[in-house]
């Protein structure tokens, strides 16, 4: 199986089905442009990310079965940041259709003490565990990449936003877990199949049916929870 092989049969029908979907809203201005900005920040952060990660050697990819590289990455992979990314944001706009939109519970003001406060918290943290991160073992090498860049992300903008997310935490739930879980399958038979691999030392060594790293399936369901989050943020409160 070539890698633009897996997309045709992994991520195109879900694609498809999707766009499909009768409950799925029309989109209109304000979904296209969150989905845009969403889209950005997608291919702005993962890209140097990706890209560092297999300079580090922590995953690579088998030569002779992606089309090109562009930097370190094949171009399928940056295919595959948008694929997941519109996978998640159909699924989000399905969900609003189906069960309606909601009202978003009162919040302090972004210039507020108290969220100033917490995101300075957050920061002070972040920067606290650079420091300790210095002195891991090479096994978390994978876990620590995944979780330093991600998981503060996800923390400011609960933060920032909780009273849009919380009352909404169906459409976060279910595009999580359901895109999650099927691209962690998928990746099970990427694996499997020598599309791509992971360097035994730089993982912890819990692997789902003996094949792919826990990293790697907390890697789409953090991510999809990040896209699903960003697109409601964005989207204006009528909309949401």
């Amino acid at each position: 199986m070539t890698y633009f092989r897996f997309h045709a049969f992994f991520n195109f029908p879900v694609l498809a089905a999707l766009l499909c979907w009768p409950a799925s809203r029309a989109w209109g201005g304000a979904q296209f442009l969150a989905a845009g900005w969403v889209f950005l920040a997608v291919y702005l952060f993962t890209t140097p990310w990706d890209n560092y990660a297999v300079g580090q050697g922590i995953w690579d990819f088998a030569d002779d079965k992606h089309w090109k590289r562009l930097w370190r990455l094949p171009v399928e992979e940056y295919l595959f940041f948008g694929l997941q990314t519109f996978e998640v944001l159909l699924l989000v706009n399905g969900l609003i259709g189906l069960l309606g939109t909601s009202h978003s519970w009162a919040m302090p003001a972004l210039g507020s003490g108290m969220v100033l406060g917490s995101l300075g918290v957050l920061a002070v943290g972040w920067a606290f565990a650079a420091q300790a991160g210095n002195e891991r073992p090479r096994r978390f090498n994978y876990a620590w990449h995944l979780l330093y860049w991600f998981l503060p992300v996800i923390a400011a903008q609960w933060i920032i936003g909780w009273g849009i997310l919380a009352p909404r935490y169906l459409l976060l739930v279910i595009p999580t877990i359901a895109i999650g879980s099927w691209l962690t399958f998928a990746d099970v038979l990427a694996v499997r199949s020598g599309l791509w691999f992971f360097d035994a030392k730089q993982v912890t060594g819990l692997r789902l049916f003996h094949v792919l790293p826990w990293e790697e399936a907390a890697f789409f369901f953090l991510t999809s929870l990040l896209v699903a989050q960003s697109y409601l943020l964005l989207l204006p409160e009528v909309a949401r």
